[in-house]
């Protein structure tokens, strides 16, 4: 998944299940630093998707 990616999809089912895969990578010790940090990049852009996702929810239900 990349960043393009991250910003197309709408599903949070979705976004939470490539949260864990990234998350289960990164604990791989065979990785380098260069790809801990694509990884936590990564993690960082789902994490504020779904906030934006789940806030705009709340709104549409309140």
């Amino acid at each position: 998944m990349d960043r393009e990616t991250i910003e197309q999809t709408y599903s949070v089912k979705e976004l939470e299940d490539k949260r864990k895969e990234l998350r289960l990578k990164l604990k791989d010790s065979n990785l380098t630093e260069e790809e801990k940090w694509d990884y936590n990049d990564l993690l960082r852009r789902i994490d504020k998707r779904l906030r934006l996702m789940r806030d705009l929810l709340i709104e549409l239900n309140g």
